[in-house]
């Protein structure tokens, strides 16, 4: 079990570096690694969209751009700690994070797992590193925390909570990178909040999730989400999911933990 948990997990697919008219020479770009392409693209960003966003796919070892849409997409700068969103013509800053002068500051496994209960989940937040290193005690009380907890974030002031989604009946067979997430013919998985948790929160994004081949036990599938706001309100979030190599793999059981912002 691996997933980071700092300022970064409003939206960790939707994080970028900062903007950039061409990817910077140094560091090397990791998988998953974003930026908002500037008002003069060049170099491997020349023919995008000035304000798209840029993905590294490493499994492409290739830069994906995607075009946003009015009020559909968010994103957390790291560069300006601002979160924005797109107008239909530019990005607009939403909210900024406050305080905080380091962004990652890895967490102590050992004085993590000497906590207990909701214990564990201070012991870690705010803080990045792998939480293979917790115990699968340490593990299973985070994610019962995470599930329950409302969490006011670094200077934003509003109460967040995670919400966690399981389904172990799916039979879904998940594409390679090599084909089109356009295609309506993938098939999506819908996250959806209703009733009283739809007035008092709205979705912000997907923060970790696991995908496995088999309903009880069997192997993590190497994929990640696509996602996309798709409710009033942005009560709902879409998800198509990629995986790496040339195989479709099927997904058999999937948990997905998804971070909702108090109104």
């Amino acid at each position: 079990m691996s997933m980071t948990i700092n300022r970064r997990f409003l939206d960790v697919s939707m994080t970028v570096q900062g903007t950039a008219n061409e990817p910077p020479a140094s560091p090397e770009p990791v998988n998953g690694t974003q930026y908002i392409i500037g008002d003069t693209p060049a170099g491997a960003f020349a023919n995008a969209t000035p304000g798209a966003v840029a993905r590294y796919d490493g499994y492409k070892q290739a830069w994906v751009f995607t075009k946003p849409a009015a009020g559909q997409m968010e994103i957390l700068n790291l560069d300006t700690k601002q979160i924005m969103a797109w107008d239909g013509t530019a990005w607009t800053e939403r909210a900024e994070l406050g305080g905080g002068t380091t962004v990652d500051q890895t967490y102590d496994a050992t004085s993590a797992n000497a906590q207990s209960g909701t214990a564990v989940a201070e012991a870690v937040a705010g803080k990045t590193g792998d939480l293979s290193a917790l115990t699968t005690t340490a593990q299973t009380d985070l994610v019962s925390a995470v599930n329950e907890l409302k969490f006011d974030i670094d200077g934003l002031g509003e109460p967040f909570r995670v919400k966690q989604w399981s389904d172990n009946t799916l039979n879904m067979e998940i594409p390679t990178c090599t084909e089109d997430i356009e295609n309506p013919s993938i098939p999506k998985i819908l996250f959806k909040i209703t009733g009283d948790e739809a007035t008092e929160y709205q979705v912000v994004g997907m923060i970790a999730y696991e995908v496995f081949d088999a309903v009880s036990g069997g192997n993590r599938i190497n994929c990640w989400p696509v996602c996309q706001f798709t409710g009033g309100g942005q009560t709902e979030l879409s998800v198509r999911w990629m995986c790496g190599g040339t195989t479709r793999k099927t997904a058999k059981r999937i948990s997905a933990w998804v971070l909702l912002k108090h109104r």
